[in-house]
């Protein structure tokens, strides 16, 4: 007998480069989640075109916020600019 369970993913911290940490689930948007810790990404296109708001992800690959998703990756993910 199966039963039907929504699987969510899991919540991870994620810390900007404001110092602030917010605990989102990994695959929601770096926009919102940023929006929640009070960081504000210097967007110009806001479509992932232009890369204004680049930033990196624990010192290594880089993302763009205006369109990224939270990586699944182990928790603490430290954003820089």
């Amino acid at each position: 007998l199966q039963t039907n369970k929504c699987l969510r993913m899991a919540d991870v911290d994620v810390v900007f480069p404001n110092n602030k940490k917010t605990k989102v689930a990994v695959g929601s948007s770096l926009k919102d989640a940023a929006k929640k810790a009070g960081f504000s990404p210097n967007y110009g296109c806001e479509e992932g075109k232009c890369g204004s708001c680049e930033l990196k992800v624990n010192g290594k690959q880089k993302i763009r916020p205006c369109i990224g998703k939270v990586p699944n990756l182990p928790s603490p993910i430290k954003l820089e600019e």
